[in-house]
């Protein structure tokens, strides 16, 4: 027992030590790179492929411009901020990871980004593609206006909303705020096709869970009447830690059950776009915040990817869609793409 306490004790120390060489190897790589270098900022490490594949698509979407850049995840930061250095920031040119963490859903993400508004009031700062949501109560209103004089005190930021409803949240509150398309929808994944075979359940299991088991149940029944004996069950969020090395092969193993399906039902996000970028055929159920219903608007264009109302019918939904093979057209979107190239390109110019 006592040997076994050890062995975990020295892990944990190994571990750690190894943590700390990384960091300050990182920061180092900060200090002596160019200013017009990109901090690539609060990308995640944590299991949710959906997060990852952001990462993966901004990334993508950075070397194809053949813009450099330094990565710094969340946990980096947070080691900045322990040994109280994340004012060593300011001044850089920072990029900040996409998602859908603005405001009360994710407040742990969303007060880390505040906090490094507040650390770098002299870094000009683009934030990729975000939903921005605030529950109606007393609490969620304090927070939204909190944040707005938080963002509108930094005199070099601009915010790019992921949907429409989003952007009219905040529209006349930020001072510089844009309307753009998650950054996953970048990337096409449909070119390279599988052999397909039965339905595929991807639904939420956290704080924005909303369906009901009786109504996941009911689904999943009705799913079996068109797959007999072939519905799976995945999930976006199933492990705990991936680190960038092991990034793309996680996204890529994902996506890989998205192509092998049939039928996607799901109610996330990037369930639905993984669907989309895959020429997946989806049937995708609201969530509680409006990220999927708004960025729904961006490929409706899809005759692949339906938008389920409370009480559809599976069967019914899925008869709706062409059995054939689908290919992603993002073409309009590429205009909302160069835009976002501009930004980019503002933000390294400054």
């Amino acid at each position: 027992m006592l040997i076994n306490q050890l062995r975990i004790a020295h892990g944990k120390t190994h571990e750690w030590r190894l943590r700390w060489q990384s960091f300050f190897k990182l920061k180092k790589k900060i200090q002596t790179s160019d200013k017009n270098t990109l901090l690539f900022l609060m990308t995640p490490v944590h299991g949710n492929i959906g997060d990852q594949a952001i990462a993966k698509a901004t990334a993508d979407f950075l070397s194809g411009m053949k813009q450099q850049y330094i990565e710094v995840t969340t946990v980096d930061l947070r080691m900045f901020e322990k040994i109280h250095s994340l004012s060593s920031l300011n001044g850089r040119k920072l990029l900040i990871h996409g998602g859908g963490y603005f405001g009360t859903l994710w407040p742990e993400l969303d007060d880390l980004f505040r906090r490094i508004l507040m650390k770098t009031p002299d870094s000009n700062i683009l934030c990729f593609p975000n939903t921005i949501f605030y529950d109606d109560t007393p609490e969620g209103k304090n927070r939204f206006m909190e944040s707005v004089k938080i963002i509108n005190s930094h005199k070099r930021l601009k915010i790019c909303a992921r949907e429409r409803i989003s952007y009219e949240l905040v529209s006349g509150q930020y001072r510089d705020v844009v309307l753009m398309p998650d950054i996953v929808l970048y990337l096409d994944e449909s070119k390279k096709q599988r052999t397909r075979n039965g339905c595929l359940f991807c639904f939420r299991n956290d704080k924005e869970k909303t369906l009901k088991p009786e109504e996941f149940n009911a689904y999943k029944r009705e799913a079996g009447f068109i797959f007999p004996g072939n519905v799976r069950i995945t999930d976006i969020d199933g492990l705990d830690y991936i680190p960038v090395t092991k990034r793309n092969e996680a996204i890529q193993k994902k996506l890989d059950e998205f192509k092998a399906s049939e039928l996607v039902i799901t109610d996330r996000l990037h369930g639905m776009i993984f669907s989309a970028i895959t020429g997946t055929p989806c049937i995708v159920m609201n969530s509680k915040s409006h990220k999927i219903k708004g960025s729904f608007e961006w490929i409706k264009h899809l005759e692949y990817i339906v938008l389920a109302e409370k009480g559809d019918s599976i069967v019914q939904l899925y008869d709706t869609i062409p059995k054939k093979q689908f290919y992603f057209d993002n073409e309009n979107l590429q205009p909302y793409y160069e835009e976002l190239k501009k930004y980019v390109f503002e933000l390294t110019e400054y």
